[in-house]
């Protein structure tokens, strides 16, 4: 798993600096508390007034007019909620739990290891969806499961036809993102990927369309430059939702209006 580094994220501060109630030169510290410090709008605001002798003075910097406020820090690395988190652990555990339903099949019937491939799943409308990519197909008799066991489902027939379909669209409306020469290779073989299957699935169960819908999707491998490159486009196509991707990697990518944005 890829989640390790958010087992830390309790917002926790790590940095307790102590006052400084008093001179420590061993410390290196040679000014004491209530030594004068440079004014805040000098280059260098804030630091001690005493210098070596080979310093530079201080310049002033300009200081901000009423009508146009001081200039705010870069926003810094928005890290996914507790919730999120819990989330996306629960997700890496339906993946397991798919892959445990759907270990390929030797020539002996036997189950096999689970397959290499990727497993992709969200929750929609108060159900599991998942995706998978085209070669992974094991028992072809899934299409005599229940229908509440069809959520378990390797790649069929219907999901290869949705592909081509929207392979279609998107080489006609978007040739400059597409391989129009080869309509076989890289960035089109996405579409054939457990992310867009997902997607496809997940339109297909809500009408045909993902429009107005919020999606937290986990990958259980990387996501491949394929998929950062054809998926704005396809999820634009179903609806323009707001999806967000996260991969085994701890990666979240937002993907909306055509475009991916990291998130994390």
């Amino acid at each position: 798993m890829g989640f390790s580094n958010f087992s830390t994220l309790d917002g926790t501060a790590t940095d307790r600096r102590p006052l400084i109630t008093q001179r420590d030169d061993a410390a290196g510290n040679d000014h004491w508390r209530d030594e004068p410090r440079i004014p805040k709008y000098h280059d260098g605001g804030g630091r001690w007034t005493k210098v070596a002798a080979n310093d530079e003075p201080p310049r002033q910097l300009e200081k901000p007019s009423d009508d146009q406020p001081a200039q705010t820090p870069p926003e810094g690395p928005r890290f996914p909620t507790p919730y999120i988190v819990s989330l996306i652990k629960f997700y890496a555990l339906l993946v397991r739990v798919f892959r445990a339903q759907n270990r390929e099949l030797d020539i002996f019937g036997t189950k096999g290891p689970p397959s290499p491939t990727t497993v992709a799943v969200t929750r929609m409308n108060g159900r599991d969806v998942y995706g998978v990519n085209s070669g992974y197909v094991t028992d072809p008799a899934y299409r005599a499961y229940p229908e509440m066991d069809r959520r378990y489902r390797t790649y069929g027939d219907d999901d290869r036809s949705a592909a081509m379909q929207y392979l279609d669209i998107l080489i006609r409306k978007y040739p400059e993102v597409m391989n129009t020469d080869n309509i076989t290779q890289k960035p089109n073989d996405a579409l054939f990927h457990a992310e867009a299957t997902l997607l496809l699935r997940a339109a297909a169960e809500n009408g045909g369309t993902l429009g107005g819908k919020t999606l937290e999707v986990y990958v259980d491998r990387p996501i491949c430059w394929s998929c950062r490159r054809m998926l704005p486009y396809l999820a634009y196509e179903l609806g323009n939702p707001t999806v967000i991707f996260t991969d085994s990697t701890g990666t979240r990518r937002l993907y909306r209006d055509k475009t991916l944005r990291v998130v994390n």
